[in-house]
């Protein structure tokens, strides 16, 4: 029995304890701490407003819905900010468990289910800036929809404090715009926003570059990033990576995050995976390696390094632990995939396709290291690739062949040479790579099998020649 449950005249929440709803609430609560701030806190507000729990039960979720908003307005004054929302919190709980959940009037941004959906790019602060041809021209040449935002943001502060608009940055002089440049700059580093005055520098230099436009920016005119705080990384061993895929809680995450380590794809790529990249190594019998070609629409990055695609594999391990999440999605939620389906979608929204967010990869990889004692603080999503790379650094594998498996552009001449539709060598040479738990490669492990069976074979045919000499001078005798 809980000890929440004991009766005591010293507790200011024991009186709840004679009422059934309460008490059947709080034990369906596991954490003990979690139960007596949940039940502290539904006693307050009981007790301020001079209501019971049974009161607020037989009333409808009309009439609960006036109280809420007559009490919590008044307790708002009151109370301070974090004791009024753990109270409010609790009353929420305590009648979300009794099926007496108050339905919220929907916003302008909420459809039919209450989720907020994502105001379009023509109706934000910079949507105007899309009226004119030099920044749509300019601006669709990226792909992502984070990098088209922020550019566009940034595009707007500067044009905004300048009075400007986008034709006169075309027609101003290079001497003109540099100054324009140094007062928003100036104006943003006095307001300790170094950030935004960076990002308008990159912003600036990437509209002239497009336009064809040479301004002559200085070392000076750069802004340099400053770190707020120092992040001491842990590159994750092999071994702790097996370990947190073993503790990630789900099918979907195990294999989130032995595909993260075994391609070395950034958390950005992941989860653009379609089941048509991998529909043909997993259908109808796994098949090792599974070939993945990585594109510019999946990893926007491969933009920067001017690749439009490049290849990377799956090993043993995450290609199981693959199969085995896509035939659970398969039977316990009847999916029946399309080659654009995503791979890695969100458990909330699975049903529209939505991928997860960038935040969510990365929450993944923390619990799971928490959960095997790793610092949470110090190991994120990126650190996988960063294992990957180290997984080559053991293994007879030439260095250009290893950039190429990470989508990196090759230096100078090497690119022009290197030959990225030799899948068959690429695969073979990934395959000698120690992904596997037990410390070699797959292909080595393969080769030290047939020499040890090689060697067994030489001593016997050793013992059978020794046997027949033995029978010839058994019969001469």
């Amino acid at each position: 029995m809980s000890k929440i449950l004991t009766r005591s005249k010293r507790k200011s929440y024991d009186w709840l304890l004679n009422f059934k709803s309460v008490t059947e609430w709080i034990v369906d609560t596991n954490k003990e701490s979690t139960q007596r701030e949940r039940i502290t806190n539904l006693s307050h507000f009981c007790k301020k407003t001079n209501t019971t729990p049974q009161t607020l039960l037989d009333q409808t979720p009309e009439e609960i819905s006036v109280l809420f908003d007559r009490t919590f307005k008044e307790l708002k004054e009151t109370l301070r900010d974090r004791s009024f929302w753990k109270m409010r919190a609790a009353v929420n709980n305590f009648l979300r468990y009794h099926n007496k959940k108050i339905e919220k009037p929907l916003g302008e941004r909420q459809d039919e289910y209450g989720r907020f959906v994502k105001i379009p790019m023509t109706e934000k602060v910079y949507g105007w800036l899309l009226d004119y041809d030099e920044i749509n021209l300019w601006i669709n040449d990226y792909k992502s929809t984070g990098t088209r935002d922020g550019y566009l943001s940034c595009m707007n502060y500067f044009l905004d404090h300048s009075k400007l608009k986008p034709p006169d940055l075309l027609s101003l002089s290079p001497e003109e715009i540099i100054k324009k440049y140094t007062l928003v700059k100036q104006k943003y580093i006095k307001e300790g926003k170094n950030e935004t005055a960076r990002k308008i520098y990159i912003v600036l230099r990437s509209f002239f570059d497009y336009h064809r436009r040479r301004i002559p920016f200085t070392k000076r005119d750069k802004v340099k990033r400053t770190a707020k705080r120092t992040r001491i990384q842990q590159i994750p061993q092999k071994e702790e990576i097996y370990r947190m895929a073993d503790s990630a809680g789900s099918l979907r995450n195990r294999a989130l995050i032995l595909c993260l380590f075994q391609s070395g794809v950034r958390s950005n790529c992941i989860r653009r995976w379609t089941y048509g990249m991998i529909k043909a190594f997993v259908e109808p019998k796994l098949t090792v390696p599974i070939h993945l070609k990585i594109t510019s629409d999946i990893d926007t990055k491969l933009i920067n390094y001017q690749l439009t695609y490049y290849y990377t594999f799956l090993q043993d391990e995450a290609a199981e632990a693959l199969k085995t999440y896509i035939e659970w999605r398969k039977e316990t939620e009847g999916w029946k995939p399309k080659d654009d389906d995503i791979v890695f979608a969100s458990e909330s929204y699975r049903e529209n396709g939505r991928p997860l967010y960038h935040d969510s990869v990365n929450r993944i990889v923390k619990r799971s290291a928490k959960k095997i004692g790793l610092d949470p603080d110090r190991i994120w999503a990126h650190l996988l690739r960063k294992s990957f790379r180290k997984m080559f650094y053991k293994a007879p594998i030439d260095n250009d062949l290893a950039e190429a498996l990470m989508g990196h552009k090759l230096e100078g001449s090497k690119e022009n040479y290197f030959d990225r539709h030799d899948l068959g060598w690429i695969a073979s040479e990934y395959m000698k790579a120690p992904f596997s738990r037990e410390g070699v490669g797959r292909l080595n492990q393969i080769e030290k099998e047939i020499r040890e069976k090689d060697k067994a074979i030489k001593n016997l045919e050793e013992r059978i020649t020794k046997m027949e000499r033995i029978l010839d001078i058994s019969k001469k005798l």
